[in-house]
């Protein structure tokens, strides 16, 4: 069971990182790694439906670390799909307001499961056997609906836990955009009204791969790797919606964490070869 969940869970990640470089907008983005989560979860379901626990250990392990690993990811990408649908037309004013709201909400979630958080916070075991076991699996005080309702498949603390992760993803992701809102600057500001007639075709995971690069390598000095960021993106006439958020994603690509980078040295020295000739 081990072995199948990390094998599956690394595919998952994989394919994640490629979602987030072969698409143009959060949005697509978004979408696209809420279906590869499905899949692996769909996956995972079918798996557990024909293993057999060996022992209650194994099921908690399964039910408290394993499963919502998988599921927390499913329900942050379709957060952050329904907050990009009702983003529409917003000021900046009001965009922070709105995240702000969304923020709230899930704190709230945290407040109503109180005692459960604190337990999930402190990495509790005590009470593991009453919490994600089955066939101990209780009907809670007060009701909560919950789509996740395969008993074979799911204990109601698993799922919360799964929320509890997804809804401190949907936090931190929110809190950097709004960090990102407060520090934009108009155009202006940033070259005394010059208005760049380029535009980056590449998407949000290739323009921050670059970015990336350009700022270890000190290409452009001490400044920070949000300046480079903010520079390249009002060149390009580019939004990168959480650049930071894109590098955390380059970090876990196993196979290969800057293909753009290498795709367009291959691609230049192809052409040099070319030019020799």
């Amino acid at each position: 069971m081990i072995n199948f969940s990390k094998k599956l869970e690394k595919q998952m990640n994989e394919g994640l990182a490629q979602a987030a470089l072969e698409t143009n907008s959060e949005m697509q983005k978004a979408e696209r790694s809420f279906h590869v989560v499905e899949t692996a979860l769909l996956k995972l379901k079918d798996f557990i439906y024909e293993y057999q626990f060996s022992d209650k250990e194994e099921e908690i392990h399964f039910f408290k670390e394993i499963k919502p690993r998988f599921q927390s990811q499913m329900l942050f990408w379709l957060e952050l799909i329904q907050i990009d649908s009702y983003n529409v037309s917003y000021t900046k004013k009001e965009q922070i307001l709105y995240y702000r709201q969304i923020i709230e909400r899930c704190k709230t979630y945290f407040e109503k499961n109180k005692l459960l958080y604190i337990y999930y916070k402190r990495k509790s075991v005590q009470e593991d056997d009453q919490l994600f076991l089955r066939q101990t699996d209780c009907i809670p005080l007060l009701p909560e609906y919950n789509l996740d309702m395969d008993r074979k498949f799911s204990t109601i603390n698993s799922v919360r836990f799964a929320k509890f992760q997804a809804f401190e993803m949907v936090i931190d992701y929110l809190q950097g955009q709004i960090n990102i809102l407060k520090s934009i600057q108009p155009a202006e500001s940033l070259a005394d009204g010059f208005k760049s007639s380029l535009k980056w075709q590449h998407g949000s995971a290739a323009l921050v791969e670059t970015g990336r690069a350009l700022w270890v390598s000190g290409a452009f000095g001490n400044a920070s790797f949000k300046s480079v960021m903010e520079h390249l993106e009002f060149i390009g006439n580019y939004k990168v919606s959480n650049s930071y958020r894109i590098y955390t994603d380059m970090l876990i690509r196993k196979k290969d964490p800057t293909p753009y980078l290498k795709k367009i040295t291959e691609t230049l020295q192809t052409n040099m070869v070319n030019d020799i000739k």
